[in-house]
């Protein structure tokens, strides 16, 4: 199958009744067919990170540094899926031993509240000027 909005649909509906395998095989596929879609990467690591064990979320953690390159470090979803990863490995027993997670843990926390700084101040920016071209 070649289209990607039946393996897009098809995989949201595996999710809606809670069939995450079949899901992450749809997400597999269409990553096949749009390795550049950062989206795709993303869901398919919430769909590994859902379906949990050390391995899973590694795989997860991979799938969303892949998605926040893909957007050239703009996707909040996937920067906090990897502070999300980084957490849950960090507090495993049986996960394996990674130095970087507490260091991409602050680099991911770090580019969130920089976007979500930058998209307050163009907020507060629109506002004063509506304020000011107000007629009273």
């Amino acid at each position: 199958m070649a289209d990607a909005s039946a393996w897009s649909e098809l995989a949201e509906c595996y999710l809606a009744i809670g069939l995450y395998k079949q899901a992450l095989f749809c997400f597999e596929e269409l990553i096949l067919q749009s390795p550049l879609t950062p989206i795709y990467h993303v869901k398919l690591g919430e769909v590994l990170f859902t379906l949990g064990g050390a391995d899973n979320i590694g795989k997860a953690r991979r799938y969303f540094s892949a998605a926040v390159e893909l957007s050239s470090g703009s996707n909040k979803r996937a920067l906090y899926g990897i502070c999300l990863c980084c957490q849950a490995l960090s507090s495993m027993k049986n996960a394996p031993e990674d130095e970087d997670l507490e260091s991409l843990n602050r680099l991911a926390s770090g580019r969130i509240e920089t976007i979500f700084k930058c998209l307050l101040a163009i907020s507060l920016s629109f506002a004063s000027a509506c304020n000011f071209w107000r007629i009273q």
